[in-house]
């Protein structure tokens, strides 16, 4: 049981044993809380249950923490690389709002290495999708109401090892705006 606690306490957390009651205790060694709040305090039947539990807790943290290892080494090499797939005169929009669906569009008229800049475009509502205080609308391209922003390409990994790129913007993130939209528009809706 001792290899075990010191195989916790490398960890950063702590492993209380009361081997006569067959219980376990665990609490991260820094905790920012008043009362750190316990990772597991159970009773077991019996000692060998204990280790057995002990060990099983331990080896999965061990686990997620060379999954997390893996995923950062993936991102490291992916920001190195940026293979992003930004194209200067694409069109993207962010769609914002709690009672209401506002759709700012945006042209990226640069590409860098590591950003884009974007310039916000005018948008015009499509004809036949008007509704009562909504329409789909689509962007102007070329027409810029804004000066230029600059923007950092965000790069992401999921669980799965994936790595996707992105723009954040002031409400979420960036969707980009895909040619096969352009008749039907984009949903935007307002409030009185």
């Amino acid at each position: 049981m001792k290899n075990l606690i010191e195989k916790y306490e490398n960890l950063g957390y702590v492993l209380t044993v009361k081997e006569e009651l067959n219980i376990a205790l665990c609490m991260k060694a820094k905790s920012k809380a008043r009362f750190p709040k316990a990772l597991f305090n159970y009773r077991f039947n019996s000692p060998e249950r204990m280790a057995e539990y002990c060990s099983e807790w331990i080896e999965r943290i061990e686990r997620r923490i060379q999954e997390a290892n893996v995923l950062l080494a993936i991102k490291k090499e992916a920001q190195k690389n940026m293979n992003h797939n930004f194209v200067e005169g694409s069109i993207i929009y962010n769609s914002w709002g709690y009672d209401q669906t506002n759709i700012d569009f945006y042209q990226i008229v640069e590409v860098k290495a590591k950003s884009v800049i974007l310039r916000a475009i005018a948008s015009s509502y499509v004809k036949g999708s008007e509704g009562f205080m909504c329409a789909n609308v689509k962007p102007i391209k070329d027409y810029f109401v804004g000066e230029p922003i600059l923007k950092k390409i965000v790069t992401s990994v999921n669980y799965s090892g994936n790595i996707s790129y992105h723009i954040k913007a002031k409400h979420g993130c960036f969707c980009n705006f895909v040619e096969s939209k352009e008749e039907k528009g984009v949903y935007s809706s307002w409030y009185a």
